[in-house]
C-alpha cells in the first residue's frame, strides 16, 4: 500500500522546492502530480499523456530497470506537442505573438539611436533661428509631431467630483473621487512634459535634464519613467502607453458626467471598465463596502457571485447589490450561458461580467465551478481577484483548467 496523498504532498510542497508565490501556479504544480502520480497510473491501460487531436496515446510502460525505462523515453516521439501538458493546441502561437510584440519594441528603441544620442549635446535654444527644414534633426521633428497629437487628443483639464455630506457616505464615490484626483493631477505633469518638449523642439525653451530625458525616451518611443505613476508593463511603448492613458481618461470623464446629472446612486449601474482604472482593487473592495451598508452586514461575511452574461439585457434589473464590469477578456477557453468550455481561440470577449456580493451562508457551492484568477494585464504579474465560474465542460476538471492556463485579463497590455 502506497501513501499517494503523502506521496503527492511531499512531491508539491518539498521535493519541488518549496512552495510557490503564485498560487494558480502551486495548482498547476498539484494538477500534473496528482495526475502522474495515483494508484490508477500502475494501471497498464493508464495514459500519461493523452492527446484528442492526434489521437496519440502514451501509458505507463512495464519495464522494472532503469535502463530499460532510458530507453523507452528515448523512443518517445521527438515532435513533443504542448497538448502534452495539456495546454491547449495554439499555446505555441501564444508564445510567438508574446515574442514578436516585444521584439517590436525592442525594434522601435534601435530606431534613430545614433541620432538620438545628439540629444545630450544639442541645445535647441540656441537654434532659435535656424530654419525648422534644416535646423532640426528629422527625429526632433516627429517627436514634436507626435507631441502635438498627443496634446490635442488629452483633454486640457479633467472634471472634478461636487463633494456633499451625503456623496462622501458611498465607498463607490470615494473611490471614483480618488481616481478623478489622481488622473488630474497626472494630467496636468503629462501636459506640462509635452508642451515642454514643443517648446525645446521648436527652440523657445532650452532644454533642462528633464526634458532632455524626455526627448530621448520619446525618441525611441520609450515611455518615460516619470510617466509610469500607476501600474503599467515595463515594456509598453509610449504611443500604446498614451492610447491606454486617453481611455482611462475618457472613462473618468464620463463618470463625472453621470454623477453630476443622475446622483451618486447611477456609480452602482454604470459599465465599469475594470483595467481601465489606476486602482482596480479599491474598485473591488468599494463594491463590497456599498452591498455591507446595504445588507447590514460585515465586510467579512459577503462573498462574491459572478455571471459572463452575453449582453447587458440579460441584467436583473430587480436585484440589487449587483455591479457591472466590462472591457474584460478570457484567455484559453469561451464562456456560453455562465459556463466555460475549451476553446481553440486564443482570446474571447468577456462582454458583461456581473458582481454579486452575497451573505456566504446564501451562496450554494457548487462542485463544478472553476476558480480563475482576474489579471490586471497580459504579463499576468498583478492578480486583482479571483472568480468562480460554472464548467460546462463534461468528463473534466478544474485541474484541466489549469493546465490550459485560463485566465481573466482586465487589460491586454504586455
Amino acid at each position: 500500500n502506497i501513501a499517494w496523498d503523502a506521496l503527492q504532498y511531499l512531491i508539491a510542497s518539498c521535493i519541488y522546492g518549496g512552495r510557490l508565490d503564485n498560487r494558480f501556479d502551486q495548482h498547476l504544480l498539484a494538477a500534473f502530480v496528482t495526475k502522474l502520480f495515483c494508484q490508477e497510473s500502475l494501471n497498464t491501460s493508464y495514459p500519461l499523456i493523452k492527446d484528442d487531436f492526434s489521437s496519440l496515446l502514451i501509458s505507463m510502460p512495464q519495464d522494472t530497470t532503469k535502463n530499460k525505462y532510458i530507453e523507452w523515453i528515448k523512443h518517445l516521439p521527438s515532435n513533443e506537442k504542448t497538448t502534452w501538458l495539456g495546454l491547449p493546441d495554439n499555446a505555441e502561437k501564444v508564445l510567438l505573438i508574446s515574442q514578436g510584440s516585444k521584439f517590436a519594441i525592442d525594434l522601435l528603441k534601435c530606431d534613430q539611436g545614433d541620432e538620438s544620442t545628439l540629444t545630450i549635446d544639442f541645445d535647441v535654444g540656441e537654434h532659435k533661428e535656424e530654419d525648422a527644414s534644416t535646423g532640426r534633426p528629422a527625429w526632433m521633428i516627429h517627436v514634436q509631431h507626435t507631441t502635438d497629437i498627443w496634446l490635442k487628443s488629452l483633454p486640457k483639464i479633467l472634471p472634478s467630483m461636487k463633494r456633499t455630506s451625503e456623496n462622501i457616505k458611498d465607498p463607490l464615490f470615494r473611490c471614483v473621487e480618488r481616481e478623478v484626483n489622481f488622473a488630474a493631477n497626472f494630467l496636468r505633469l503629462v501636459r506640462q512634459d509635452l508642451a515642454d518638449v514643443q517648446s525645446v523642439c521648436d527652440g523657445s525653451k532650452k532644454q533642462t535634464n528633464d526634458t532632455r530625458d524626455l526627448l530621448n525616451n520619446l525618441s525611441k518611443g520609450i515611455t518615460p519613467l516619470t510617466w509610469k505613476k500607476y501600474r503599467v508593463p515595463p515594456r509598453i511603448s509610449a504611443m500604446q502607453w498614451m492610447s491606454d492613458f486617453v481611455a482611462r481618461l475618457k472613462q473618468l470623464e464620463k463618470l463625472v458626467t453621470l454623477t453630476i446629472t443622475e446622483g451618486v446612486q447611477s456609480l452602482r449601474y454604470v459599465q465599469m471598465w475594470l483595467g481601465g482604472l489606476f486602482t482596480p482593487e479599491a474598485y473591488l473592495t468599494a463594491t463590497r463596502q456599498c452591498a455591507a451598508q446595504s445588507l447590514h452586514v460585515s465586510l467579512e461575511e459577503l462573498v462574491m457571485h459572478v455571471k459572463m452574461l452575453d449582453q447587458p439585457s440579460q441584467v436583473d434589473s430587480n436585484k440589487e447589490n449587483v455591479f457591472l464590469v466590462t472591457g474584460l477578456k478570457l484567455q484559453g477557453a469561451l464562456c456560453r450561458n455562465n459556463a466555460l468550455f475549451y476553446s481553440n481561440s486564443i482570446m474571447d470577449d468577456i462582454p458583461l461580467l456581473t458582481i454579486e456580493w452575497k451573505i456566504s451562508s446564501q451562496k450554494t457551492n457548487d462542485q463544478q465551478e472553476v476558480t480563475l484568477p482576474v489579471y490586471g494585464n497580459g504579463l499576468r504579474t498583478e492578480l486583482l481577484c479571483t472568480i468562480n465560474v460554472k464548467s460546462g465542460q463534461t468528463n473534466t476538471s478544474e485541474y484541466n483548467f489549469y493546465e490550459r492556463g485560463v485566465a481573466v485579463l482586465a487589460s491586454l497590455l504586455e
